[in-house]
């Protein structure tokens, strides 16, 4: 998953219009897994949903109008970003991150797929 998530990084496409509902239901899944380890670290769910919704609103607004490169470089701002708000470890990060590329390992590789076809 770490070699899919690099090779998102290094991709300048955007996302298709197939690829945006797995894009949709992949920041679902590492959001949900963020809240998780926020709770777990003290934070209750009421003190974080309105933060979630807007995370969640920001990256699906991005992933419509960013580069892959452009929208997986916000994520990890946004949620390391969060990770140290919330007093958590930033090493959490990887967690979230396999938990989000797990989730659009379609998307990843469609990408890895089409960028061998443009070579």
């Amino acid at each position: 998953w770490q070699q899919e998530a690099e090779d998102m990084a290094n991709d300048d496409s955007l996302f298709s219009l197939d690829e945006l509902p797995r894009v949709d239901r992949a920041i679902e899944e590492s959001l949900e897994n963020l809240k998780t380890h926020a709770i777990e670290h003290g934070k209750t769910a009421e003190q974080i949903e309105g933060e979630l919704q807007e995370i969640k609103q920001i990256l699906q607004k991005s992933a419509r109008n960013s580069t892959k490169r452009e929208w997986i470089s916000i994520f990890k701002g946004i949620i390391v970003g969060k990770l140290i708000d919330w007093g958590m470890q930033p090493e959490l990060y990887q967690n979230v991150l396999h938990t989000l590329i797990t989730a659009a390992q379609d998307v990843a590789q469609l990408a890895e797929h089409a960028a061998r076809h443009i070579q």
